[in-house]
């Protein structure tokens, strides 16, 4: 099984810390996220990848217009893949009725407390969302684990930083599950944390304070053998140059 986990791509996201010379820049390259977004999915088609693996703040806010919010869920519910989307903190409105109805109608998986997993003859893939998320539903989710199959966990929040608003738990409570895969969301710097516990990062930087590659994690997965890597994908970089300003 071939997958693809990918995070905070913040679609409808204002750029307010970075500099632009005009508002017409400033919406070309907020459009350019949007395209690195179809350009992921172009990727998914192209290379037969069985599941995306979308872990959290999809969208920044809720002020993206509801009809091209409706484009990019056909945009999904059109992949042969099955996509899977977790709600993290940016995205909170997507547990509306009406966003839940969008996107059942579209075909992704969501998560909510009520279906923490969905089930497949080979895997089944797991995810609390922010808001729902407890250590003792961890717990439970562990102690219910199918050991004969794959199992995929998707989380959305800190799990180094305890003052973070969004913590969840430390990466060594994760690494103790016997999740085969855990796919991280929130931090938008790409990290492996373990071999089996990972941040997929942003795919397009937004401000200065993002200057590491951007990308996602392609992996397989296939009776507990785990093999993942991490895509660079961004289209562009931003570029800190120290100029030392001389007298002359």
């Amino acid at each position: 099984m071939k997958f693809v986990h990918t995070a905070d791509l913040h679609l409808n996201v204002t750029l307010s810390h970075a500099s632009f010379r005009d508002a017409r820049q400033h919406e070309h390259r907020v459009q350019e996220l949007r395209d690195a977004f179809f350009r992921l999915l172009e990727y998914v088609k192209k290379h037969e990848v069985d599941m995306l693996l979308v872990a959290g703040d999809m969208f920044d806010d809720e002020n993206m217009r509801f009809f091209e919010m409706q484009t990019l869920f056909k945009k999904l519910g059109e992949l042969s893949a099955e996509v899977f989307l977790l709600i993290g903190n940016h995205d909170t409105f997507l547990h509306g009725e009406a966003y839940q109805s969008l996107i059942r109608e579209s075909g992704v998986h969501m998560f909510d407390s009520d279906t923490v997993r969905h089930r497949f003859d080979s895997v089944d893939v797991y995810g609390l969302n922010t808001r729902d998320f407890k250590e003792e539903r961890l717990d439970s989710l562990n102690a219910s684990l199918d050991p004969s199959k794959d199992n995929i966990l998707l989380l959305h929040g800190d799990v180094s930083n305890k003052r973070d608003d969004h913590y969840l738990t430390d990466v060594d409570t994760l690494g103790k599950t016997g999740f085969d895969y855990i796919a991280l969301g929130h931090i938008h710097k790409h990290a492996f944390l373990k071999p089996h516990i990972a941040y997929s990062g942003n795919l397009e930087p937004l401000d200065f304070s993002e200057t590491d590659p951007r990308g996602f994690i392609e992996g397989t997965l296939e009776d507990g053998r785990l093999n993942v890597t991490f895509k660079k994908f961004q289209s562009r970089a931003f570029l800190v140059h120290e100029i030392e300003i001389t007298e002359e």
